[in-house]
C-alpha cells in the first residue's frame, strides 16, 4: 500500500509513499532511483494568488553526545550530565507541486510526484552508544505556503547506498617480523608472517578471503592465528566525541607446519646464518623471505572466509560522522610473549544484492489510500509532477547547541544559482571535491566540460596530488588517480613519486601497480620509482613492472 503520513485531517495535508523496488529490499529506496508517491491537499475556501506547494527531500547527519561537567558553587562542587547535539546537512533537493501564486479552489487535491534521488547518497544508519547516537536520516517534507495557514509534513524515508562499480582492491600486508619476548626480555627468536585480500572493498553480507603465510623461527608455540573484523564509529558534537567499536567478524587459520615451534638445535642454526648475513640484513635486502612468504600466500593453502553481517554499517567519512573498518591479522603466543599483528584498512559497502541501477521500475501501490473522509469522485488529480536530483545541493555548515529543539534549521530554498562555479580553477576544483558525495562522479563530469579539460591537461605533480588527497575516502584514492592521469598531457614516472610521498603507506603497492603503465617515460625513468620504494614493494611489483616496460 506504500508509507502514509499526515499531520492530521485539520491540516488538509498527507503523503503516501510508493514502496521501493523488490530490488532494493535491503530496508529502503536505492540511491539513483525514483522515489515517487501522492501528496494529499485539502482546502476549505478559495486561495487566489498566493498558494504554493513544495517538496523537499533532505539528509542530515544527527548527532547526540552525552558528557560530563564539573560545576561549582561556591565551596561546593558538583559533577552535571550535559548533552550536545550538533546536524549538518548532507543533501537538499525541493520540488515544486504547486507554483506559488497559483489560483486554487476549495476542494481535494492529489498531487503525483516523482523524482531521481541523487545516485550517491550514503546509507541510513543508526546507533547509540553512551547516553547519545549517532544517524544518517533522510526525511521527506511538504509545505504549503499561502492561505492554509502554512502546513508543514515531514516523514523518515530509509535510502541505502548503491554499490560501488570499481574493480576489486586487493591487499597484500608488508611480512611482518617480530622479535618474540618472554616476559619482555628473555628473546625466544623471530616470526615472520604476512596476509593478502582480494578485496578490501566488500558488501555487507558478503564474505571477504584472507589468505595467511607464517614462518616461526622462535621457541615460541603459536596457540592461534586469527583474522578478525573490527567496526569503529566515532561522532563528535561541540568539542565532545563518543565511539563505538567491537569486532563484527572472526575467524582462526590453520596451524601449519610454518608456525611450529623450533628446536634450541634450529634457532642456533638460525642465529649463525642471520650473523653471517647481518650486513645484507642490515641494508633491508630480504628478498628471499619476503619471496617466500609471498608465494605461500598466494598459494591460499591457508586461508579464511569472513562474513560481513548484514548490522554492519556501511564506511563512511562525513562532517560529524565517521565509520571505519578494519581487519586485524595477529599470532597469539603464550602468556607474556610478543603477538605480532598487522592491520588492512576495509571499505564496507552496500552488496552487489543491490540492483546497481537503483531499481529504476517502481512498484505502484495496488491500491491507493485517500485520506480519510475524501470522496474519490471529488478528487482533483494533477498531472506526475518530476524532480531531478540535478537540482541538489550538497553539504552544509555543522549547527550545533545544547538542545536539539535549539539547532536553527537552514530554509529549504535553493540558491539561485545552481549551475555551480563559473571560474575554472584548481582552488574551485579542490573545494567541489571536498563537498561532493562522489569524488569520482564529480571528476568524471569535469572530464567532459570542455572548459575544465584543459585545466587537468596542464595539471603539475603536486596538482596531481592536490586532487587525489581530496577524496576523503582513501578508498576512492586510486580511482581518482586512474580518472585523472590520463588526462595530462604528459604523464611521467615525477607524478608517480609525488604520489607515493603522499598517500597512506597501504595504497603505494597500489598507485604502482596501476599508475605505472600511464608513464610516457617509464623506460628511462623507471628507477626514479624504485628508489621510492620499499623492498617489500619492489618484490611485490616486480610483475608489474616487466609487464609494463614490455609493453
Amino acid at each position: 500500500m506504500g508509507n502514509t503520513a499526515s499531520n492530521g485531517n485539520s491540516s488538509g495535508l498527507s503523503i503516501q509513499l510508493n514502496p521501493p523496488t523488490q530490488s532494493s529490499a535491503q530496508g529502503g529506496y536505492v540511491a539513483g532511483s525514483k522515489l515517487s508517491g501522492t501528496i494529499y491537499a485539502q482546502t476549505q475556501e478559495d486561495s487566489v494568488g498566493e498558494v504554493g506547494l513544495e517538496l523537499f527531500i533532505t539528509g542530515k547527519e544527527d548527532v547526540k553526545v552525552q558528557y560530563q561537567q564539573t560545576v561549582s558553587n561556591g565551596d561546593t562542587t558538583t559533577t552535571v550530565t550535559r548533552y550536545s547535539y550538533s546536524k549538518s546537512d548532507i543533501v537538499r533537493l525541493a520540488v515544486p507541486i504547486i507554483g506559488a501564486g497559483a489560483s486554487i479552489s476549495a476542494g481535494q487535491y492529489a498531487c503525483p510526484f516523482e523524482v531521481d534521488l541523487p545516485a550517491h547518497l550514503p546509507s541510513s544508519m543508526y546507533i547509540a552508544s553512551g547516553g547519545g547516537y549517532a544517524r544518517i536520516v533522510y526525511k521527506v517534507k511538504v509545505e504549503v505556503k499561502g492561505k492554509w495557514r502554512n502546513p508543514k509534513l515531514e516523514q523518515e524515508i530509509a535510502i541505502v547506498a548503491k554499490p560501488p562499480s570499481s574493480d576489486p582492491v586487493p591487499h597484500s600486508v608488508e611480512p611482518t617480523t617480530t622479535s618474540v619476548r618472554l616476559c619482555c626480555c628473555i628473546p625466544r627468536g623471530d616470526i615472520t608472517f604476512g596476509a593478502h585480500v582480494d578485496d578490501t572493498r566488500v558488501g555487507e553480507g558478503e564474505e571477504i578471503n584472507v589468505k595467511f603465510a607464517c614462518k616461526n623461527e622462535s621457541s615460541a608455540e603459536i596457540e592461534y592465528a586469527q583474522a578478525e573484523v573490527k567496526q569503529h564509529i566515532k561522532w563528535h558534537s561541540g568539542g565532545h566525541s563518543e565511539h563505538s567499536k567491537h569486532t563484527i567478524a572472526q575467524r582462526n587459520f590453520q596451524l601449519d607446519h610454518g608456525m611450529a615451534k623450533r628446536s634450541k638445535e634450529e634457532l642456533a642454526q638460525i642465529k649463525d646464518l642471520n650473523s653471517n648475513n647481518a650486513v645484507g640484513i642490515a641494508r633491508g635486502e630480504k628478498y628471499d623471505l619476503y619471496k617466500e612468504i609471498l608465494e605461500t600466500v598466494n598459494e591460499g593453502t591457508n586461508q579464511v572466509s569472513l562474513l560481513i553481517p548484514h548490522v554492519a554499517v556501511n564506511s563512511y567519512s562525513g562532517s560529524l560522522i565517521t565509520v571505519s573498518h578494519k581487519l586485524d591479522v595477529f599470532i597469539k603466543t603464550p602468556c607474556c610473549s610478543s603477538n605480532p599483528k598487522s592491520k588492512i584498512n576495509l571499505l564496507v559497502v552496500s552488496p552487489d544484492s543491490v540492483a546497481a541501477d537503483g531499481g529504476n521500475d517502481v512498484m505502484e501501490p495496488s491500491a491507493p489510500s485517500l485520506p480519510s473522509g475524501w470522496d474519490p469522485a471529488a478528487v482533483n488529480t494533477s498531472d506526475v509532477v518530476s524532480g531531478s536530483s540535478g537540482n541538489a545541493v550538497y553539504g552544509g555548515d555543522v549547527a550545533t547547541g545544547e538542545n536539539e529543539d535549539d539547532i536553527a534549521v537552514s530554509p529549504f530554498n535553493l540558491p539561485e544559482d545552481l549551475g555551480g562555479p563559473t571560474v575554472v580553477s584548481l582552488p574551485v576544483l579542490i573545494k567541489e571535491l571536498n563537498m561532493a558525495l562522489s569524488v569520482r562522479s564529480t571528476i568524471e563530469e569535469k572530464l567532459q566540460d570542455s572548459n575544465w579539460k584543459p585545466l587537468f591537461s596542464d595539471l603539475q605533480p603536486a596538482d596531481f596530488v592536490a586532487v587525489v588527497m581530496a577524496a576523503k575516502m582513501e578508498f576512492d584514492q586510486t580511482d581518482l588517480a586512474l580518472l585523472v592521469a590520463p588526462a595530462i598531457a604528459n604523464f611521467t614516472c615525477e607524478y608517480v613519486v609525488a604520489i607515493l610521498r603522499s598517500v597512506s603507506e597501504w595504497l603505494r603497492i597500489q598507485f604502482v601497480q596501476k599508475l605505472i603503465p600511464l608513464c610516457s617515460d617509464l623506460n628511462t625513468n623507471s628507477s626514479l620509482i624504485l628508489n621510492e620504494m620499499s623492498d617489500w614493494e619492489k618484490v611485490s611489483t616486480e610483475r608489474d613492472f616487466a609487464n609494463a616496460l614490455q609493453a
